[in-house]
């Protein structure tokens, strides 16, 4: 398979839970420190459990306690400035009947690390974004300088990122069967 058709098969992953056990295998494998991830974002059956993260765990040989957290996102890169940073905070609603919307994945995670640092006040965050579109530049930048001022590291993990994985390393080869 070729480098574009991986990027093709990523993109046209529509099933949330299979693309988050993919990525979860993919980070793992990439990188030991993920490896214990408690993926809390998929039930055994494969299905997506609604939750405020996909996974979490703490690394226990560090110099500081860490708490690395992770979400997946499938779809259009037009969405993902809504679905990482939307603050329902700052928005007013006009009728007051109307459900309003649930945070961006990097709003809530902002919020987890802040009640866990009032445990942990020396924590160190990591939020580790995996996505199946190619991220604009302005919203990678964004992203950084907002997850920065809350003392949080983004590791970004776009297709191209996970496609070179798959393509390259004997453990992507075989996870891509």
């Amino acid at each position: 398979m070729t480098h574009a058709a991986t990027l093709k098969a990523l993109a046209d992953i529509t099933e949330t839970g299979l693309f988050e056990r993919l990525a979860t295998s993919v980070l793992r494998e990439a990188n030991p420190v993920y490896e214990p991830f408690v993926h809390t974002g998929v039930n055994t059956d494969g299905k997506t459990v609604k939750g405020p993260i996909d996974g979490v765990v703490f690394v226990k040989n560090s110099q500081r306690p860490d708490m690395i957290s992770v979400h997946h996102t499938t779809g259009d890169r037009d969405k993902l400035e809504k679905k990482w940073l939307y603050d329902p905070s700052t928005v007013k609603r006009r009728k007051k009947n109307v459900k309003q919307e649930g945070a961006g994945d990097i709003v809530k995670t902002i919020a987890i690390y802040k009640d866990q640092r009032a445990r942990t006040p020396d924590l160190v965050g990591t939020l580790v974004l995996t996505v199946t579109s190619e991220p604009a530049q302005e919203l990678v930048r964004e992203t950084e300088a907002i997850a920065r001022d809350a003392g949080i590291t983004i590791d970004l993990w776009w297709d191209s990122c996970m496609a070179h994985f798959l393509d390259t390393d004997p453990t992507g080869l075989w996870l891509r069967k």
